[in-house]
């Protein structure tokens, strides 16, 4: 098989198609929100960490936006095919999804000096 090397951004360009995803460096947790390079926002954001609240192997999981679990939905079968995610509002464009490091995104938070939040909280900047 041969390849040819490329933009990241060309099949998105040529071919209105994109498989992928853009990594980026922060300077601190708060620039991983503040330096976000889309207009709205995340309307998702996924922290991970060893100390998780909720588990990928939970078969409740799913990635709904915050605001949207809130809201009443039909109980029909969305693009997802999930039951109660006929709601287009619950779908996302951008997915933030923070890595902890060793010490966890806890410790993370707590060095970020711009950061008014406490590690122990810092589950609450995510959905």
């Amino acid at each position: 098989m041969k390849g040819t090397v490329v933009s990241p951004t060309t099949p998105r360009d040529e071919d209105g198609i994109y498989w992928g995803y853009t990594t980026r460096l922060a300077s601190g947790i708060s620039a991983i929100f503040e330096e976000c390079p889309y207009g709205g926002g995340y309307d998702l954001k996924v922290g991970t960490r060893e100390r998780g609240g909720v588990s990928i192997d939970d078969p409740k999981f799913c990635l709904r936006k915050k605001e949207a679990t809130t809201k009443t939905s039909k109980k029909s079968k969305g693009r997802s095919g999930i039951e109660g995610d006929s709601n287009d509002d619950e779908h996302f464009n951008h997915l933030l999804i923070v890595f902890g490091g060793v010490a966890g995104i806890e410790d993370s938070v707590n060095a970020d000096e711009s950061m008014t939040l406490s590690g122990e909280d810092s589950k609450k900047m995510f959905d």
